[in-house]
């Protein structure tokens, strides 16, 4: 059951100056692409 859940993940992360920020976590399937605005704006 763990493993499944793993493996189902699905996650966005950045690295700015040397720091990892985790921007999405989830199980429910969805488009990568949507989370772009959103990371953009984080990034300015």
């Amino acid at each position: 059951e763990y493993n499944k859940r793993l493996r189902n993940s699905h996650n966005g992360a950045s690295i700015v100056s040397g720091y990892t920020y985790v921007d999405h976590v989830s199980w429910d399937a969805y488009n990568e692409s949507s989370d772009l605005g959103m990371q953009l704006e984080l990034y300015k």
